[in-house]
């Protein structure tokens, strides 16, 4: 290796020194003479490789480091605290050993008794057949008060047991607040602190009852608590950085960062465990428990993704492992809307019949999709999709012509096939607009596909559209074609009237119909 080595920013220049001031710029600190010049550092920002070795050894001599290094205790002492802790569990496992043999010998003599004085209670009952012992038994229940004095015994002892588990208890909470404060430690003392960064991200905010995308910042502070602030300063959320806890997850949407709040406990690494319940605007709305591994176990009521207002969607079932299995319900204002049943074996794999809610449900937007996965979690057969308008009380069904939104192959590649009617991705209350067309067997839409509106005036819906794809193209638009404008809806229905050449691409002249500019040409090469 060279003892001069070159520049990584200047291949052909030699390094000249090293840059040894505070470095907010991220400027590399092996520097060239190209360096220096660029970014116009002061000479004297910049060591030479033996006066930067002679400063080092220099600050390392006034503070006595060397002496100091072999001196220090710390190694010793972390030695010790590693025996103690080594001997610590030992005894900690003992003492749950001991605790669990004599729990399990109380409960093998209350159930003894509750034998005993269950078979008091039998008419069948033949004492030439009893032994001394169980005759003496019955006698004693007989002229005395043995039943009355067990009880007595048994609530003495379930209390005592009762308490101490109690300490038991506290004696473990205890031990995850010295597990937290030790993490901490540990996070503190041999990482590095967290530095304060912030972070720009899109959020969903409510916007006359919608969400829209907007930018937001995330703020993480220094002592790692967050903050998500809007472009003005306003505070929409702060998390504390609670001893114990790992970060939580981004929350993207805005009603959530003001009005969602979670409350339980933490275990080892930071891992949620035990009961943690959701709250809505200071009411309860969910939650479940977590395992020590911080997974979600047995019964939960989880929140739809996006929930709000608009939205309130709850979904009900049961976890494994932080799997979901068996039948889940997701329900809105106390009605079942939708749900399915996840396979318990195969990871949270959808199998059988399923209600499934349309992307972006919420009050305006009450869609549901209906048919069945097959035991590979795919989409087989029909499938129907509802509407609900938010001022009706039914779901109507989607398709007039043919049964259900469509079908899907029996296969398992979830392909389309045949004559589908689909939503609009903006479909909503007042952009009711629907595809109509047909899928060939490898699920490309080929031949005529046309775009139908409900412009909500009672007559239901009618052509306003459409065009043909090419049978070989691979879903090219090709020929004459009624396209709807981007912010077409129910006050904006404007339409684009044109010609696709056979490569799919626009010719001609492009004709407007409906708005402010009905009639305006829109040329494109030929």
């Amino acid at each position: 290796m060279s003892s001069y080595p070159k520049c990584e920013q200047h291949p052909d220049v030699l390094i000249e020194g090293i840059y040894k001031a505070n470095n907010k710029l991220q400027i590399q600190r092996k520097v060239c003479m190209n360096c220096i010049q660029q970014l116009k550092i002061p000479i004297e920002q910049v060591l030479s490789r033996e006066d930067f070795v002679k400063h080092l050894l220099e600050k390392s001599q006034q503070l006595n480091m060397k002496d100091e290094l072999k001196q220090s205790e710390s190694k010793m002492i972390s030695k010790r605290n590693l025996l103690k802790l080594d001997f610590m569990i030992e005894e900690i496992n003992l003492i749950f050993a001991s605790i669990k043999e004599s729990t399990q010998a109380i409960q093998a003599e209350e159930k003894e008794m509750y034998d005993k004085f269950l078979k008091l209670i039998n008419q069948d009952l033949n004492p030439y057949e009893c032994s001394n012992p169980e005759i003496d038994f019955r006698i004693n229940f007989l002229d005395g008060n043995t039943f009355e004095e067990q009880m007595k015994r048994k609530k003495t002892m379930s209390f005592l047991v009762q308490n101490a588990f109690e300490i038991l208890n506290r004696i473990v909470q205890n031990l995850y607040h010295t597990c937290h404060l030790i993490e901490n430690i540990e996070k503190n003392f041999m990482q590095q602190r967290t530095q304060e960064t912030v972070t720009t991200i899109e959020g969903l905010e409510n916007d006359n009852n919608h969400l829209k995308l907007i930018n937001i910042h995330l703020k993480t502070l220094k002592s790692g608590d967050r903050v998500y602030q809007k472009d003005d300063g306003q505070i929409l959320r702060m998390e504390r950085n609670n001893i114990g806890s790992k970060n939580q997850d981004i929350i993207y949407n805005i009603e959530q960062q003001k009005y969602l709040e979670f409350k339980g406990n933490y275990g080892v690494k930071g891992y949620k465990i035990k009961l943690w319940n959701y709250f809505w605007k200071g009411q309860y709305i969910g939650g479940g428990f977590y395992n020590i591994m911080g997974q979600k176990d047995g019964k939960w009521i989880d929140l739809c993704k996006n929930f709000w207002d608009n939205k309130n969607v709850l979904e009900i079932g049961y976890y494994s492992k932080g799997m979901r299995i068996g039948q889940w319900s997701f329900n809105r204002n106390n009605q079942q809307i939708g749900g399915g049943l996840y396979d318990k074996e195969d990871g949270q794999k959808k199998i059988g019949k399923w209600v499934e809610l349309g992307q972006g449900y919420q009050n305006n937007k009450q869609i549901t999709y209906n048919g069945e996965y097959n035991m590979k979690g795919m989409k087989i057969g029909i499938w129907n999709i509802r509407y609900c308008d938010q001022y009706e009380q039914q779901y109507k069904q989607m398709q007039i012509f043919y049964n259900g939104g469509g079908m899907y192959d029996d296969g398992d590649d979830q392909i389309k096939i045949g004559k589908w009617i689909e939503l609009d991705e903006g479909f909503y209350n007042y952009k009711q607009v629907t595809y109509h067309g047909e899928y060939n067997k490898k699920g490309i839409k080929v031949g005529r596909w046309n775009i139908n509106f409900d412009n909500r005036n009672g007559k239901g819906y009618k052509q306003i559209g459409g065009g043909f794809y090419g049978e070989a193209q691979g879903q090219i638009k090709i020929g004459r074609w009624v396209e709807l404008d981007e912010m077409f809806y129910l006050d904006n229905e404007i339409t684009y009237n044109g010609e696709y050449n056979m490569q799919g691409i626009k010719i001609g002249k492009w004709i407007q119909n409906g708005g402010w500019y009905d009639g305006k040409e829109i040329k494109y090469d030929n």
